[in-house]
């Protein structure tokens, strides 16, 4: 699976794995059950810059410190990992190749990505080339950012019950 590709949000795509085992994999999450995990909930300020996992029913996931059900979702708070703040932040941010090499290194275990793959590029600044002319990647990437290449997080898709939701 190519998770650029997956209609979830990037909260998903980049945070998600900071609160789960290492040994889970996007297979392990990514059931029917599952909606997208979000930085924040628009209406309980007290979750900022936690990490919440939703799903449409009750799930087996360790590690939280609060659930509760709004809107017939169940949802998870985890706290940030204080060890993986610097990369929660970053990520927010879009600046994917400044994640520590420990994160990239999850993410790309969690994704089941190898060297090469869309993810591994952006997460390691890596144009896909082929004679000197630039390859497109297997998504649209606004290259008006060329910093990075993925884009930042749209708060509108990032915050629990802000109105944007992919779910």
């Amino acid at each position: 699976m190519n998770p650029i590709l997956l209609n979830k949000n990037n909260t998903t795509k980049f945070i998600l794995p900071m609160v789960l085992s290492d040994d889970k994999t996007y297979k392990d999450i990514l059931t029917d059950n599952f909606i997208n995990a979000y930085i924040a909930d628009f209406n309980k300020p007290e979750y900022d810059n936690m990490i919440l996992v939703v799903f449409y029913e009750e799930e087996e996931i360790g590690g939280w410190k609060e659930v509760y059900i709004h809107n017939n979702h169940v949802i998870y708070v985890f706290e940030t990992p204080k060890e993986q703040e610097e990369d929660f932040f970053s990520s927010m941010a879009g600046l994917y190749s400044t994640l520590t090499d420990e994160y990239k290194k999850r993410l790309l275990q969690f994704w089941e990505q190898e060297e090469g793959s869309d993810m591994h590029c952006i997460l390691y600044k890596i144009n896909k080339k082929k004679n000197d002319k630039q390859v497109k990647l297997e998504y649209d990437i606004n290259w008006s950012r060329i910093d990075e290449l993925f884009d930042r997080f749209d708060l509108n898709y990032e915050i629990y019950d802000m109105g944007a939701r992919v779910d």
